[in-house]
């Protein structure tokens, strides 16, 4: 079976950070159902306030422990300091390890919280979770809205990316609180996609996007377009809702539509034009290496990419944002960094508060380094801040072009008025994939492929 570069490379990376995943492990699951915190309020809490002043309780733990990676040390440094200055008798516990041992940190924390012990905070990304829905459901994280409820400074959540927040929710409570999204918004040559045929009002939606980009590659032209299998690795999730009924266990999206994303997305699956594609527009990287016409369609990770390869384009042609949406019109996110309780921790309080001063808009901003963050005064504040001092030029030998007032305001929006927000479902993407590979490659049909998924995911949401 024929395997593009890109799509070996897009599943490499997330298979590794599968294999890397921090999962939890629980028990019986009655510490995840909706209010069985409540009465917890008063027993784990550890500092004497929230992080809002709006907890009455009185507090009896004194610490908290969490794990992470020595690379994001400087990214939580304010919030630990912070922490520490406001709850000086809490005795904050921080375990760091090198990038190179996820895969045995995911194994540790794996048997820690099966035997009830490990972090009472976990701070991973979605990438290094299987399935966050599940673990949910399961009981593996601790419902956090008596928490809420008693925190004078939520203000109804007011302050946040709001689709980001619902999230991190299962059956009604809140579990988990992202803390920073990747959105859905691609950034292209308005010149370049006009001479190849690409319409931006024509883009509604994510099919009829694939299916123009699809239909860029019937025209044969090749390393003009990065909207390939490396991009569009998620598509099930970007069509029409939640991918996954977990209540109903069965698949969520409209049978016509997953069909004709499927056929395009075969389209795009070609070896020569991937790596072709590849070469001239390398995914991880920032795209100055190629020639302003080009229509290329590029999707940044962090806000100083995306603005990087948006002033490139500005130097020499016009750029535009195609915001990919669902069905219904919703713009896209998928949510990164999170954190979550540990369902039997004994400091919930404790994490709580850390998760609350995580949220707040100074430490937020240095979210926007990698990732957007949720707090919306942080992503105008770092939208506002990498134009003004051309931090987007990553390399002073390229021209950075100077970008509209009207183009500036079209992006923040689509950060912060985000329509669905999701967690990538590394299982359900990765068993889709590897289920409806023949049909990309042209050697089964569609519709043997999709049982074969389809059989898998009645028993996976059943267990």
């Amino acid at each position: 079976m024929k395997k593009r570069i890109v799509f070996k490379q897009w599943m490499a990376g997330s298979l590794f950070l599968a294999a890397a995943a921090m999962l939890c492990g629980c028990g019986d699951g009655s510490a995840g159902r909706k209010g069985g915190d409540a009465a917890d309020l008063g027993d784990s809490a550890g500092s004497g306030e929230s992080a809002g002043n709006g907890d009455q309780v009185a507090q009896t733990n004194k610490s908290l422990k969490l794990t992470i990676m020595e690379t994001d040390e400087d990214m939580y440094k304010v919030a630990f300091d912070k922490f520490r200055e406001r709850y000086p008798d809490v005795d904050l516990q921080v375990e760091t390890y090198p990038m190179g041992e996820m895969a045995q940190q995911a194994s540790k924390q794996q048997t820690q919280i099966m035997a009830g012990e490990g972090p009472d905070l976990l701070l991973l990304t979605s990438f290094a979770s299987d399935d966050l829905y599940k673990m949910m459901k399961a009981g593996a994280f601790a419902p956090m809205d008596a928490y809420i409820a008693a925190d004078e400074s939520w203000n109804g959540g007011a302050d946040y990316v709001r689709e980001a927040l619902e999230a991190g929710k299962f059956d009604g409570s809140q579990y988990i609180f992202p803390l920073d999204f990747d959105s859905f918004v691609m950034v292209a040559s308005e010149e370049g996609l006009e001479a190849v045929g690409v319409s931006v009002e024509d883009c509604k939606d994510t099919l009829s996007f694939m299916q123009q980009v699809a239909s860029i590659y019937d025209k044969g032209v090749q390393g003009r377009v990065l909207g390939d299998v490396a991009q569009f690795g998620t598509f099930p999730e970007m069509l029409d809702g939640q991918f996954l009924d977990y209540k109903n266990e069965k698949i969520n999206v409209d049978g016509d539509i997953l069909r004709q994303a499927c056929e395009a997305y075969s389209r795009m699956y070609a070896e020569d034009q991937g790596e072709t594609a590849q070469g001239d527009l390398a995914y991880y990287g920032i795209g100055y290496d190629i020639a302003r016409q080009d229509a290329y369609v590029y999707q940044g990770v962090s806000l100083t990419e995306t603005l990087g390869a948006a002033g490139a384009l500005a130097s020499e042609a016009t750029p535009t944002l195609i915001p990919l949406r669902d069905k219904e019109g919703n713009t896209l996110a998928r949510v990164h960094c999170y954190g979550g309780i540990r369902a039997n921790s004994e400091n919930k309080q404790n994490a709580y508060n850390m998760l609350r001063i995580l949220m707040d808009e100074e430490t937020q901003e240095k979210f926007s380094i990698g990732h957007c963050p949720i707090h919306k005064a942080a992503i105008n504040a770092a939208v506002d801040q990498i134009v003004e001092d051309d931090r987007a030029m990553q390399n002073a030998s390229i021209p950075i072009g100077q970008l509209s007032d009207a183009f500036v305001t079209e992006y923040k929006s689509c950060l912060t008025d985000v329509g669905r927000c999701f967690f990538l479902n590394n299982i359900s993407i990765q068993k889709f994939t590897e289920c409806m590979e023949p049909f990309y490659a042209g050697e089964a049909d569609y519709d043997g492929c999709l049982k074969e998924f389809e059989d898998y995911i009645k028993i996976y949401l059943s267990e």
